[in-house]
């Protein structure tokens, strides 16, 4: 074969696709797909059997010779194909006419392919010459075929395809009933033209197998009840309907394909119903399980959380008596098991809420140095009490800012290095950090403890797993977890999409590693709120303090009356609006509110405190709810403390809400803190714009025209109210919630005077939000008083 008809035979092998696409468009053209099949599997055989016999005559042959008379193309090897292929049309019902024609197409297709090739000139001529005498030999070839049938071979040929033809029809008929699916032909109309036994099933008919598929056409029995059971179902793939069966009311799942078929012979569509009833009923019983188990850990964490309460206050106020050193040891032994009791409790929650699916990735940009030094600040003290040094060995690490989970990695961090230090004997704690590729970060924490053995490394962050590798002395010492850490740990770093794992180290104890993504942030990184002084109320205060737990109302008491605060106890709800209501009661600064009462809801209690007191008394919410994020955001409280908490806390909280009469608190930065923590810089930034619109809009909505309706200020009011809540503009959203309740009360006097009050704190909010936003993402502007 010479090189320009390599280069043909390569030509051709690379546009089979392209001839397959043309010939069925031919064949769908001059009408042959009411005789042949019409997949395009059968057609490509059909161009690649024929592109053998001319890729072999142009490696047998540098020239085909021209026509002989004499010659018999019926015995030519590179003719059989086309002979083959005429003789299957002829059993069909193909004319030769029609079948010439066809062969005539597929000398076109491959005549344009010789114009297409990048041959020379002459060879152009020569390969157009060899294709010609190709397809004429093939012609003259099937011609004399069909000019001669033996008639015994004709019907012996007839007889075996058809006998081949009727074991296929039963071959696929005992697949389609074998479904056990219900499976359903529908029509180009949608209409069901057959079904197989597990769709009659579904009627609570029981059938010969392939009853309907010998049903004459348009004769389906039972037609009604097979068109009712469909009927006003939307039967699109991969969705889920309910249809009433003979079995009862069941949920299936929808799978219809199109048949494979390139003409236009059938149109219609294959129906297959996957029953999924017990799937979604045992969803739904999973999902009542994880409602009934969250409401159960809210209980729980709440009736755990109070006692714990009580007893860490009654400590705490124990603490600030005189004490033998003695009976100091046992306060600091009751404080610390009740500090070890709070940390499994939580380990426990953080562990169900991982399988219930509640913790997401937050990830966002952050500085790692400020992670490594939080735990490093975090854990020394620990480490210190034990006789144990902690080293951070990170010579890479700068002060890049990097994107990641940072609670998430802190919180790994954290429990790994307390591990470390819990196990330690004698020596020093090691925290590393080195680089791999492609923005990997690889963490190592290593013990001076006396290892793991390879068997128990194996199970050793399963949950509820504690591996005892200390004496019992130490063990004592140091406080047993909940076996619950390594587990955490282990969802976490799956979470960030990181691998986690332990390895013995190279003298002794053990090293466990962490490594996971954490790539060059796009944006600067969430400026860290600093730390504030507790400050404290300028004057004792009078509290009412609503709580039904006997123990919890004595460390409060306690803890409040020792910082020179007077306390009046509601055990209840109705208690407390009472105490609200009586004339010779003194009146009161603050209202501390437990959320769980007897008689109703705490938030409950709160509205009714707002509308006897028209929104001038302080709340404070007090909870023991798992966590302070899985409470809904009710703007009837000023602020919400998580038990147990300590006297600071309060102090700050009391101070915060207090001290408003000598300098108005605009802004409480901690919120916009969470929002940086959270959500990042740019999300931040456009809530802080957001705010900014609402604010100005809602000026002008006030001042804009004659005085405005008292259901357009309430409206405005109420607007502002959310949004003043969602940064922490205090103020802001207690005047709005005044104008708001004065606006709704008719005939009410004080709504000019409060209105007014409303657009000063909107314009003053909005000045002082802009001055601390500046000074929170740019450290060297100095910030405004709040």
């Amino acid at each position: 074969m010479t090189d320009a008809l390599q280069m043909f035979t390569a030509h051709i092998r690379e546009n089979e696709d392209s001839l397959v696409d043309q010939i069925i468009h031919a064949a769908s053209d001059t009408g042959y797909f009411q005789y042949t099949p019409a997949l395009t599997r059968a057609w490509r055989e059909s161009v690649l059997g024929l592109n053998t016999d001319l890729c072999a005559a142009l490696s047998a042959w540098a020239d085909l010779p021209p026509i002989s008379a004499e010659a018999d193309y019926q015995t030519e090897p590179h003719c059989q194909f086309a002979l083959e292929t005429g003789r299957r049309h002829r059993a069909r019902g193909v004319t030769l006419g029609l079948f010439l024609g066809l062969i005539k197409h597929f000398r076109a297709c491959y005549l344009d392919l010789v114009r297409e090739c990048p041959l020379p000139e002459h060879e152009h001529t020569r390969a157009q010459r060899f294709v010609e005498r190709f397809f004429d030999r093939a012609e003259l070839a099937v011609c004399a075929d069909w000019d001669r049938p033996d008639k015994d071979e004709v019907i012996a040929d007839l007889t075996a395809k058809n006998r081949l033809l009727a074991n296929e029809k039963d071959k696929y008929l005992t697949l389609f009933e074998s479904i056990r699916d219900p499976a359903f032909v529908l029509d180009v109309a949608g209409k069901v033209e057959n079904l197989n036994a597990a769709a009659w099933r579904l009627l609570g008919i029981e059938t010969d197998s392939g009853e309907a598929y010998y049903c004459p056409q348009g004769e389906l029995p039972e037609r009604e009840r097979i068109d009712a059971l469909l009927g006003g179902q939307g039967l699109e793939d991969d969705t889920t309907i309910t249809l009433e069966t003979a079995q009862g009311r069941r949920s299936f799942e929808v799978h219809r394909r199109a048949v494979l078929e390139t003409g236009s012979k059938y149109s219609g569509s294959l129906l297959v119903l996957s029953d999924v009833t017990p799937h979604l009923r045992a969803l739904a019983e999973t999902e009542q399980a994880n409602r009934v188990k969250s409401a159960f850990l809210a209980t729980v964490s709440h009736e755990i959380r109070t006692p714990l309460n009580g007893i860490l206050g009654a400590v705490r106020l124990l603490g600030r008596d005189q004490l033998t050193q003695e009976q100091q040891s046992y306060v600091t032994a009751i404080a610390r098991s009740g500090e070890r009791l709070q940390a499994l409790i939580d380990n426990v929650l953080d562990y169900s809420r991982i399988e219930a699916g509640k913790l997401a990735l937050d990830a966002g940009p952050f500085n790692l140095r400020e992670i490594l030094d939080n735990v490093m600040a975090i854990m020394s003290p620990r480490a210190k009490e034990l006789g144990l040094g902690l080293v951070l060995d990170a010579p890479d690490v700068s002060t890049a800012i990097v994107r990641g989970d940072s609670c998430k990695l802190q919180q790994v961090l954290l429990n790994l290095v307390g591990n470390a230090i819990k196990f330690g004997d004698q020596g020093d704690v090691r925290l590393g950090l080195r680089r791999l590729e492609g923005a990997v970060a690889r963490f190592e924490v290593e013990d001076c403890g006396p290892g793991i053995a390879a068997e128990e490394r194996e199970r050793l962050f399963l949950p509820f797993t504690q591996l005892h590798r200390t004496s019992p002395a130490r063990d004592r010492a140091r406080g047993n977890g909940s076996g619950l850490g390594l587990a955490i740990c282990q969802h976490l770093t799956k979470i960030m999409g990181g691998r986690i794992g332990v390895e013995p180290a190279r003298s002794r104890g053990s090293i466990f590693w962490l490594e996971v993504a954490l790539p060059p942030a796009g944006e600067s990184a969430a400026p860290a709120c600093p730390a504030v002084d507790v400050p404290q109320p300028l004057r004792p205060l009078s509290l009412l303090l609503v709580e039904d737990d006997e123990v919890n109302q004595l460390v409060a008491r306690g803890l409040l009356e020792c910082a020179g605060h007077s306390v009046t106890i509601a055990e209840n709800g109705a208690d407390a609006i009472a105490a609200l209501k009586t004339p010779s009661q003194p009146g009161f600064d603050v209202v501390v509110l437990d959320i769980r009462l007897p008689d109703m809801d705490g938030f409950e209690v709160a509205a009714r405190i707002r509308e006897l007191t028209d929104w001038r008394m302080p709340i404070v919410a007090v909870t023991a709810h798992v966590a302070r994020g899985e409470i809904k955001r009710r703007d009837t409280i000023d602020a919400l403390l998580i038990k147990p908490f300590d006297l600071q806390e309060l102090q700050r909280t009391l101070a915060n809400l207090t001290n408003l009469g000598a300098r108005v608190r605009f802004l409480d930065r901690s919120v916009i803190c969470e929002h940086l923590e959270q959500l990042g810089v740019a999300r931040t930034e456009k809530i802080v714009s957001a705010f900014e619109r609402v604010c100005s809009v809602s000026l002008a909505e006030l001042d804009d025209g004659p005085e405005p309706q008292p259901a357009t200020i309430a409206a405005v009011a109420h607007r502002l109210r959310g949004a003043a809540n969602g940064l922490g503009l205090r103020h802001l959203a207690r005047q709005a919630a005044k104008v708001e309740l004065a606006a709704t009360q008719s005939a009410s006097a004080d709504l000019p005077g409060l209105l007014g009050d409303l657009k000063d704190s909107a314009l003053r909010s909005q000045r002082v939000l802009e001055s601390a936003w500046r000074a929170m993402v740019s450290p060297r502007a100095s910030a405004n008083d709040y």
